[in-house]
């Protein structure tokens, strides 16, 4: 019966050790949270430059049209 026992004792050893140190799976969806935002971040930030940007480019063209510095 000890014999039993310990085989049962080291199965779930065995066990419990080799599934609390599984996380790659909980990494994995941090990490790809972490680009989305910062996939977002950029794409929002482009979105922003480029329309400051064209703004710009839309004020100097109509100053020039019209011969007077507005912007």
């Amino acid at each position: 019966m000890d014999i039993f026992n310990a085989a049962k004792g080291l199965l779930i050893a065995l066990c419990s050790r080799s599934n609390a140190g599984d996380e790659r799976g909980a990494s994995a969806v941090e990490y790809s949270i972490l680009v989305s935002l910062i996939a977002v971040a950029i794409i929002l930030g482009a979105l922003f430059l480029g329309t400051s940007t064209n703004d710009k480019y839309v004020c100097s063209k109509n100053s020039i049209i019209a011969k007077a510095n507005q912007c």
